[in-house]
């Protein structure tokens, strides 16, 4: 197995403001990446929506505030994202935001880098919490466990994953059958 190296940006957080709609919410989010990296080189990135209040969402094996891991052009599959699902998350509670870690997996001439990436992420979650993150639909398998992750890497990653040192969540929810996501829910558990 290869290793490889990751460039992380600071973690975003979005808490939709009075009077805002989603596109002013995309665009606040499209300046914060712009103002931190050339938006070019976000083409093979990786990223992970979790939820940043007072709750996280309880899995079968535990509770973790991530929604949501993604790969590819994280500007414009976020702002699909935040238009087409992820803006309906600040209505789950009052204090509602979310935080959106992300990260450019790089290797010279391996472009396919930042797919093990959310592959072992997906594959890790799994393994961890009992099932997929909550708007995920499928494992990624034939890209998990090709790569050789360092220490530190390894430590970071899986951090993405779980609750964090310090942090103090009040609630850990699940979806009930009335739920549209009920059915996600379920998916990809044991």
């Amino acid at each position: 197995m290869e290793k490889f190296d990751i460039t992380w940006l600071d973690p975003i957080r979005l808490k939709l403001a009075e009077k805002e709609d989603q596109t002013s919410l995309v665009d606040r989010l499209s300046k914060q990446i712009k103002g931190e990296v050339d938006i070019g080189g976000m083409t093979r990135s990786v990223y992970v929506i979790r939820m940043a209040g007072s709750f996280i969402i309880q899995y079968p094996k535990g509770p973790s505030p991530v929604v949501y891991v993604g790969r590819g052009d994280s500007v414009s599959r976020l702002a699909t994202h935040l238009k087409n699902w992820a803006s309906e998350i600040f209505v789950w509670g009052s204090d509602t935001e979310i935080e959106i870690r992300v990260l450019r997996p790089a290797r010279k001439n391996r472009t396919e880098y930042f797919k093990n990436v959310e592959a072992d992420l997906l594959d890790w979650f799994g393994s961890r919490f009992g099932t997929l993150p909550l708007i995920n639909s499928r494992y990624e398998t034939s890209w998990a466990g090709a790569v050789e992750y360092g220490p530190s890497q390894s430590a970071r990653l899986w951090q993405m994953l779980g609750i964090g040192k310090g942090v103090r969540h009040k609630w850990a929810l699940q979806p009930l059958r009335s739920n549209k996501l009920y059915k996600k829910y379920l998916r990809g558990s044991d």
